[in-house]
């Protein structure tokens, strides 16, 4: 999928992105999991990188989910 998703012009780090979780958590563990890429709660660095890419492309964003990804975006969007 990146190496599709590179070929249609998405560049790795600029405007797209992974946000790998800890799969073993619910959605509400994430909620206050400190992450170690920014030392922040799970949801939080993920609105933070998405806040970020926005107004850098300044276009949507798109979030692509796979298996647990699913829920556990669903729960950081409800809590938006």
């Amino acid at each position: 999928l990146i190496d599709r998703l590179v070929q249609m012009g998405y560049s790795i780090g600029a405007d797209l992105h992974g946000a790998p979780y800890d799969w073993r958590l619910s959605p509400d563990g994430l909620r206050n999991k400190l992450t170690k890429v920014r030392g922040r709660p799970y949801f939080d660095a993920l609105r933070g990188l998405i806040e970020d890419t926005v107004t850098r492309n300044d276009r949507r964003a798109v979030l692509v989910t796979h298996s647990m990804g699913g829920p556990v975006a669903l729960s950081f969007l409800r809590g938006q």
